[in-house]
């Protein structure tokens, strides 16, 4: 007999990083799923984003992968970090489901979970296999809160209390990953190594290292980032053209490809 998959409820609720961290993070993020007994959350799609994550489940139940195609699926842990990611992911996640995380610039990784997130790259980490224990008693403390508040007030305390610890980085890697940030993945290469005073050759060396991709390939996904926000926030575009020019795309055909990289289907399909 062919297995059922319900429709559920979720509640999700999002939040920006406080100003005095949002050099570090972008944002918290929790949703509730809720729904008919022994039902599945419809499938979700997670975009690349340029960025690294922090996810933790809230109680026994786990997410697990959902790509069409396979017969198999693997469930993800009670808490990871996920790297800089540059394919789809598809989920579900049974009902009565909680999760929270936190969306991180991922060159303050290594500050503040002291690990290199280029050795995630694409992929993701258990938390319980890093040498930081603490992240696991932080994910525990997470677990006995019972509103979104207190849990970016717990994380809040948690990351203060590890930049108040270490020395803050302030070099040129990090002003270039800012520079294609706001540029919305635009701006030339070369002309970011030349305002930050550093030979391509050695820009392209340190993202490769402590990113795990080139500036071009970060770019990229930045520039694709860009697109999916534009997107979110119009429903109707009176001139494509337009907006693929406006992105840095060369042709609707680059614009295409690069999107069906990165979303697993095409803007008409994404769209649909």
């Amino acid at each position: 007999m062919r297995k059922k998959y319900y429709k559920m409820i979720r509640e999700a609720k999002t939040r920006p990083a406080p100003p005095e961290l949002s050099r570090y993070i972008v944002s918290y993020s929790c949703a509730d799923f809720s729904g008919i007994d022994s039902g599945l959350s419809q499938t979700n799609k997670c975009l690349p984003t340029g960025m690294a994550e922090l996810i933790f489940h809230l109680n026994d139940i786990r997410c697990f992968s959902a790509e069409s195609g396979k017969t198999s699926s693997l469930i993800f842990p009670r808490a990871y970090l996920v790297g800089v990611m540059e394919d789809p992911v598809f989920w579900r996640i049974p009902e009565n489901g909680r999760m929270f995380s936190v969306r991180i610039k991922p060159e303050y990784i290594k500050l503040i979970l002291g690990v290199n997130i280029s050795e995630t790259r694409n992929t993701f980490t258990d938390i319980g296999l890093l040498p930081d224990r603490s992240l696991v008693t932080l994910s525990d403390k997470l677990a006995e809160c019972s509103h979104f508040n207190e849990m970016c007030i717990l994380f809040d305390g948690f990351l203060k209390k590890r930049l108040s610890d270490a020395a803050d980085p302030d070099d040129y890697l990090i002003s270039a990953l800012e520079d294609i940030r706001l540029s919305g993945g635009k701006k030339k290469i070369t002309r970011v190594s030349e305002d930050n005073y550093i030979c391509k050759r050695q820009l392209e060396r340190r993202f490769i290292t402590e990113i795990g991709y080139s500036p071009k390939a970060y770019s990229k996904i930045i520039r694709f980032s860009s697109v999916i926000e534009t997107i979110q926030r119009k429903a109707v575009f009176d001139d494509w053209h337009e907006f693929i020019h406006i992105h840095g795309y060369s042709d609707q055909a680059h614009f295409i490809k690069d999107f069906r990289t990165f979303a697993g289907s095409t803007p008409g399909g994404f769209r649909a």
